[in-house]
């Protein structure tokens, strides 16, 4: 990551760096809806707009990020929900059933 070919460092450290907040983002917002699913949606909401009002700020785009990535996740943790059976399909699971 020198200098000497081409790539810029700093830029690199940022798209890394906001990538992480994605992920990091998106897993809390996973695991976080397991209190409701509002909360962290909401939270990543708020985060969103404050991130699209400093948006040329340093901190505006991972503000955003991480915002974007909670809502993300609650809105995932929703549609698994949604998706997956919350039940057995057929047959008991007792063994005296």
């Amino acid at each position: 990551m020198g200098a000497g070919n081409g790539r810029d460092p700093e830029r690199w450290w940022r798209r890394t760096v906001l990538a992480v907040g994605a992920v990091l983002g998106t897993a809390a917002g996973l695991f976080g809806s397991v209190f409701g699913p509002y909360y962290p949606g909401a939270l990543g909401l708020v985060l969103a707009a404050l991130g699209l009002v400093g948006a040329r700020r340093r901190w505006g785009r991972l503000v955003l990020v991480i915002g974007l990535a909670l809502f993300t996740g609650a809105l995932l943790y929703v549609v698994l929900g949604l998706l997956a059976p919350s039940a057995p399909r057929s047959g008991s699971s007792g063994a005296l059933g």
